[in-house]
């Protein structure tokens, strides 16, 4: 439409939708293919939003986000995982500059100006749509990521430029001024303009190298090649490596699925092992802890064979839970534990020992385990305690 000059007005929207209809045509059928096999291929889901969080989103997109950014910002904020929160004076300004360049663009611009900031809007408000569609659940801070809005800086040049067609030369503004005097005006907004990139670059360049990343599955790595029987109790990412506003893709054992190590997690093992927040591996321990009761056969606690053996726990359990089972046995046997429809099997070997099971989330509380050994010997189980890992 910015460049149908043959027609005035809202005459350009039926000029252009003809003079190129087949860029039009073209457009709208790779625009539904993409749509089609997104909706094939893909089982994302926006989520549900209050209006509330809509408008939270919005303003954080559209004045924390955009509008600095296209002024080269934001040039000072706090970081806040993988998002930047602007300063508040770097937010007024950066929307004062923005509104006094769009003033001079529909002063001094072409013919097409006015399509031209209606184009940059549009486009804006594409981007908005799209993010709350997907991501207004996920509240205002998804507003502040640059990633949703880094694209804008180059629809804005191209739509600067639309602005210009035709126009007549700026700098005639400065007519009586000299050509010296003129080109440092113009050297001094190009020079202004770069120093704002680069303290916005200098800003937000050191926190998505992903230091924080490296470091983390470094040290994981390092620590399981020095114990690779090992099995790791799953739980979300630290914040810094993986935002924990994706849920349950953030877990341990999806992120880090792609590692030659075929790590293992959450299987019955007496080398268990927590992931703390910088990778390092460290044995579990229980920070407070729901004990079952004591077993009726003395110093043999609950004798495990053939026939289950009811284990009942002093209060019931609820939610995701370590299980502590210790246990001696004289020679080794398979021993499977069930609670509702949860089962695990792990191997009882000689000796006094400890086995480490994960609970998962079970409807209903759990009031008991039941342990059934394979026959082939008596394994003594002397206690039996579940309860949420101590931090590392």
């Amino acid at each position: 439409m910015a460049l149908a000059d043959e027609a005035t007005g809202w005459r350009r929207l039926w000029a252009a939708l003809t003079r190129f209809r087949w860029l039009w045509a073209a457009q709208v059928l790779l625009l539904a293919g993409f749509l089609g096999a997104h909706g094939l291929l893909t089982d994302v889901e926006g989520g549900d939003s209050t209006w509330r969080q809509r408008l939270e989103v919005s303003w954080s997109f559209l004045g924390r986000n955009v509008v600095p950014g296209l002024l080269g910002g934001p040039w000072t904020g706090e970081l806040d995982g993988g998002a930047v929160r602007p300063a508040v004076w770097v937010v007024v300004l950066s929307l004062l500059l923005a509104l006094a360049g769009a003033v001079l663009l529909l002063l001094r611009g072409g013919p097409a100006r006015r399509w031209g900031l209606a184009l940059l809007a549009g486009y804006v408000a594409a981007d908005l749509a799209l993010l709350l569609s997907g991501r207004a659940g996920f509240g205002s801070i998804i507003g502040l990521d640059p990633r949703y809005s880094s694209d804008t800086v180059h629809a804005a040049v191209l739509c600067v430029a639309l602005c210009l067609r035709g126009s007549a030369p700026w700098l005639g503004l400065l007519a009586s001024a000299s050509a010296r005097l003129r080109g440092t005006v113009v050297a001094g907004v190009v020079v202004l303009y770069g120093a704002a990139s680069a303290a916005g670059t200098a800003l937000l360049v050191p926190h998505f190298q992903n230091t924080e990343d490296r470091a983390f599955v470094t040290t994981l790595r390092a620590d399981f090649a020095a114990n690779p029987t090992v099995v790791l109790f799953d739980r979300l990412a630290p914040s810094d490596v993986v935002l924990p506003l994706v849920g349950a893709d953030s877990q341990l054992s999806r992120i880090l699925a792609p590692l030659p190590e075929h790590l293992r997690f959450d299987e019955p093992s007496a080398r268990l092992r927590q992931v703390a927040d910088d990778g390092s591996l460290h044995p579990v321990e229980l920070a407070g802890a729901v004990p079952a009761e004591e077993g009726p056969d003395g110093e043999c606690g609950y004798e495990v064979d053939s026939a289950s053996q009811t284990v009942p726990f002093v209060v019931p359990l609820d939610g995701r839970l370590l299980v502590r089972v210790s246990y001696f046995t004289s020679r080794e046997s398979t021993v499977t534990v069930t609670a509702g429809g949860w089962d695990a099997e792990f191997l009882a070997t000689r000796g006094p020992n400890e086995m480490w099971l994960v609970l998962p989330d079970l409807p209903g509380r759990v009031d008991a385990l039941a342990l059934r050994g394979d026959g082939r010997a008596t394994v003594c189980v002397t206690g039996v305690e579940a309860g949420l890992p101590e931090q590392p």
